[in-house]
């Protein structure tokens, strides 16, 4: 928000008790699993919490919903989760959903269909708008290293916008820039921010 980036991407997953926190990785350092524990044992911020920040009134939260196997809700329970996190902080339609679990954004379509959502990809596929639609998702995220100018071109004609991840090199924003992808999302949103001259 500082920077004056357009939006922030971060992780979800829920607790043993379904507290969704905002965290990157199911297994810390220490051997513990964040679905083996409840929520006011761990020292992370709640969704709910960051939704509730003083943001800017464009300002997008990007969620990605993370589901570990064998641990925590099934997909509609957090689905449902979600939504209650997202309607409790009224952030209106500043909000995408994005998730590898495409049973998630399922899920989570049914109870919301207005809200975008984003079908992440990490393998080469073209097959990037039969993904999305499978997915009721009208945002395809695919590794960086999978982006193609045809990949993006088609999903564009399609109606199907494009956010790829995580783009840190200049060389990779200059290529994509060509390539008129939609979202960048990038480790370092300031030095993006000067290149692009904002």
């Amino acid at each position: 928000m500082a920077c004056g980036a357009d939006g922030v991407e971060l992780d979800v997953m829920a607790t043993r008790d379904d507290v969704l926190v905002v965290t990157h990785d199911f297994l810390w350092k220490d051997g513990r699993r964040v679905g083996e524990h409840l929520g006011a044992d761990l020292p992370l911020p709640t969704l709910h919490g960051v939704l509730a920040l003083d943001a800017p009134e464009a300002f997008v939260f990007d969620v990605e919903a993370k589901i570990e196997t064998g641990l925590g809700p099934n997909a509609r329970r957090y689905a449902q989760l979600l939504h209650l996190a997202i309607r409790g902080a009224q952030v209106g339609r500043r909000v995408i959903v994005r998730s590898f679990d495409h049973d998630v954004l399922l899920a989570f379509h049914e109870i919301e269909p207005e809200v975008p959502l984003a079908a992440l990809i990490e393998s080469a596929s073209d097959r990037w708008v039969e993904v999305a639609h499978a997915a009721c998702a009208s945002i395809i995220s695919p590794k960086h290293s999978t982006v193609t100018a045809e990949r993006v071109d088609r999903a564009h004609e399609a109606g199907i916008r494009v956010s790829v991840w995580t783009v840190n090199e200049v060389k990779d924003w200059e290529r994509f820039a060509a390539m008129e992808v939609d979202v960048l999302i990038t480790d370092d949103p300031e030095a993006a921010l000067r290149y692009f001259g904002r």
